[in-house]
């Protein structure tokens, strides 16, 4: 039933129509579920709640849905990098990489994301490890790397 209208809209829309839309889609599960992430993590405030909570997204459709969100994150990502690299001219591309706003933003995005990795690590460090010695040591080749990896970053923003 399903690919009966794909394959209609394919042959009076072509398979572009068909992509964009399905890009379309998948963008609006991703941010469902990120949404969907957002609340749950609010919603756990005690250990006990947290251990309900996990319990329940431990079943078996929960699991198979968490696999299955790899098909969206996967098609959005490919077809997005394609859109970018093919329906774009090379001189868009480089033109926008080269605005000022632009490198601001990929810039902000970087630092974001790796301190939200550190952090996530050097938590991490305070579930496992008893030492506070080893905790430092350990923060701190963590601050280390993710320092390394953010001027890595930038650079290549501010390069390109």
């Amino acid at each position: 039933m399903i690919l009966r209208i794909l394959s209609s809209y394919a042959n009076t829309r072509g398979w572009p129509f068909i992509i964009a839309w399905c890009h379309r889609i998948a963008g609006l599960l991703l941010v469902g579920y990120l949404w969907f992430h957002i609340y749950t993590l609010l919603s756990l405030s005690s250990p006990s709640r947290y251990d309900a909570t996990m319990k329940f997204y431990g079943f078996f459709l929960f699991r198979i849905l968490e696999w299955a969100l790899a098909i969206p994150v996967i098609f959005h990502a490919f077809n997005g990098g394609r859109l970018i690299l093919m329906a774009h001219e090379a001189n868009t591309v480089a033109m926008r990489m080269q605005d000022y706003f632009i490198k601001a933003v990929d810039i902000s995005l970087v630092l974001v994301v790796l301190y939200h990795a550190g952090y996530g690590l050097v938590s991490l460090t305070g579930d496992y490890l008893e030492s506070p010695t080893l905790r430092m040591g350990l923060a701190g080749l963590v601050f280390l790397v993710m320092l390394l990896f953010a001027a890595v970053g930038i650079r290549l923003t501010l390069i390109i």
